[in-house]
Parts: C-alpha cells; structure tokens; sequence
C-alpha cells in the first residue's frame, strides 16, 4: 500500500515536471520531421538512383573486341599460314528502341517523385496527430491535477467539519473513492504521455529518451468547401494518382517498345588481317542483322503483357478516384455531425444555465424577499 502510495505521488511530482517544459511549435516539429525522418530520406535516395536511369538507358551497349590467331599449320610443309585477326563491332539498336527505354525509365523516375510526396504527406499528417494526441494528453493531466487538488481541499475541509460535527463521514469517504479514481487515471495518462512521446522520437528518428516539449494550442481557421470543389482539388493534386499515371504511362511504352522490337538491330563490324612472318594485311567490314523470327511467340507477347498491365493500373486507378470521392464525402459528413453535436451541446448548455440562473434567483426571492 505504501509502495503504491508512494507511485502516485512521484506520478503527480512528475506531472507538474511535464507542465514545466519549453513550448512546442508544431511547425518546427514538422520541419524537423522532414529533415530528419529516414522513410523520406529513403525515397530520395530513391529518386536518385532512378535519375541515374534514364540516361543509362539511352546508351548503346559496349562495343565488343576480338583478338585471333588462326591458320596456324599443324605439319611444316602444310599450305596455311598463321594469321592474326582483329575484329571490332558494335550493335545498333533500330532508331526509336534507346528512347523508349529512357521514356520507361523518366516514369519510373516521376513514380518514385510521386511517392517521396506520398510520405512527405503522410509523415506530415502522422505528425499532426501525434502532436495534437500529446497537446490533448497534457490537457488531460493538467485537468487531472486540478481535479486532485480541488478534492484534497475539499477533503480537507469535510474532514475538518466531520470533527466539529458539523459534516458526516460519508461525504469523505465519497470524495476519497474519486481521489483514488483520479489517481488511476493519472498513471493511465503518463502511460499514453509516454507512449505518443516515443511514437514522435521514432518519427524523428531520436532515441527514445529525447525530451519532447509541451505542444501549444494552434488551429487552423474553418474553411467551407462543398464536395464539388474537392473533389477536382483531389483528383489534381493526390500524389497516389500521379504515381498510378506513371504506371500506366510504364506500360504503355513498354508495349511500343515491344511492337519497335519487331524490327531487327544492326551490327557494323570491322577486321584487320595479317600473315604472321610477312607484310601482307587486310581489312574487311560486314554488316549484320538479328531476325525477329518468333514475333509471335515473343514480341506481340511481350506487347500483350504490357496492355494488360496497363489496363489493370488504369482500373487500379478508377477504383482510387472512387475511393477518394468517397472518403471526401464522409469527412464532410463527419464534419458536419460533429458541427451539429457542438451546437445542440451549447443549446442544452445555455439553457441549463438560464435555468439554473432562474431558480436560484426564484429561491433567493423566495426565501430573503
């Protein structure tokens, strides 16, 4: 009993310690969030290596060297002679193929962009409601202890009564049931107070020991949009869309790219000869093609496969914009159902106090009139 005793009160010691910490600015928070958060520092890195890409793509394969010694007879008297052979080639894509490949490459890249948006945007929301859960939480415990403080009091002053008897003992007994209900709740919100701190340090990426500063009351002013307005706004700016865009922009290069592979690439080569033992050389040049023979095994495949990629992101991306028209319009209907809660409660609230008002003017009237 004395331990627990002992617990609550270093409980309410270390309250008035968290309503002593510096202020907390949630825009500096989230600033730092964005400079320090290692998701977002991830896809940047990512859009790094995905510029690297595309001018990577639209180079032409190295050229290939070849060194040989051949005609090298086997007996002395033999009609060859050892030659030395030096080939070099290169492959030539057919015009169109290296950029295509750049054009997959620059929507993989505006995917990646998309998704550092994407985290920017979520770790901005994830932040503000950790900041805002913890301005609650401290609004809670700043409430908590005014509650135990009005009660010690009155506490106090019953037991104080009581002994003139003037009060009885059950009202004490009453009010120290609800100091000890206080006091539970109390340990119950410096466990959640310890909790969105470390979610905040984890955001940060610090370690967990980190002091976190009391969050300060900042709203933003109401603004009425109507679902027709923001529904185009979203349909224009979600980032998730611009991804799902990119996608099928992919696709649908990679089906060209298959269709351009219909025709052949060209290899220029070029040879120098020369006989061992002798002054005699020669040169020689060739040109070459590869067959696209199994186009239909392989290329109008390869084509098929990127269309029906495509036509799934484009039904993906149906099924988001539906989403997000959905999600609009119950946000909105929250928003006005809790607007509606606020204004009924300070309807009853108002009326409740006239009322009260009333009577005890009534009773005053009544009785010293």
């Amino acid at each position: 009993e004395n331990d627990c005793k002992t617990e609550k009160e270093h409980a309410l010691s270390y309250v008035e310690t968290l309503l002593k910490k510096p202020p907390l600015n949630i825009n500096d928070l989230i600033e730092d969030v964005l400079k320090r958060n290692p998701d977002l520092r991830a896809t940047k890195r990512r859009i790094e290596a995905n510029a690297l890409v595309v001018p990577r793509v639209q180079i032409l394969d190295d050229p290939q060297f070849e060194a040989m010694r051949h005609d090298s007879p086997l007996r002395s008297n033999s009609e060859f002679f050892s030659k030395m052979r030096y080939e070099l080639s290169q492959v030539f894509p057919f015009p169109g193929k290296l950029r295509l490949k750049g054009k997959i490459a620059e929507q993989m890249l505006k995917f990646a962009q998309n998704e550092e948006i994407t985290t920017m945007r979520e770790l901005v929301l994830q932040t503000k409601r950790l900041y805002y859960q913890l301005y609650l939480n401290y609004a809670a415990l700043r409430i908590n202890k005014q509650n135990q403080d009005i009660i010690s009091r009155f506490i106090e002053d019953t037991l104080a009564l009581y002994k003139t008897g003037e009060e009885k003992y059950d009202e004490v007994l009453k009010a120290q049931v609800e100091l000890q209900l206080l006091k539970k709740e109390l340990l119950n919100l410096l466990s959640d107070h310890d909790f969105i701190v470390s979610m905040i340090n984890a955001v940060l990426d610090y370690p967990q020991d980190n002091i976190i500063g009391k969050p300060q009351g900042f709203f933003t002013q109401n603004v009425n949009y109507k679902h027709q307005e923001l529904v185009p706004i979203a349909m224009r700016n979600r980032s998730e869309l611009k991804g799902i865009k990119s996608l099928i922009s992919e696709q649908c290069f990679k089906a060209k790219l298959a269709k351009r592979n219909y025709f052949p690439d060209f290899k220029v080569l070029g040879r120098y000869e020369s006989k061992l033992g002798s002054k005699d050389a020669a040169w020689g040049a060739a040109v070459s093609i590869n067959i696209p023979l199994w186009i239909q095994q392989k290329q109008k495949r390869e084509m098929r496969e990127a269309m029906k990629n495509a036509s799934a992101f484009q039904n993906d991306l149906e099924a988001f914009e539906a989403k997000i028209r959905g999600r609009i319009r119950d946000l909105l209907s929250k928003i006005e159902s809790t607007l509606l809660i606020f204004l009924i409660l300070f309807i009853i609230t108002f009326f409740a106090m006239a009322l009260q008002i009333c009577l005890v003017t009534a009773i005053y009237y009544f009785f010293i009139l």
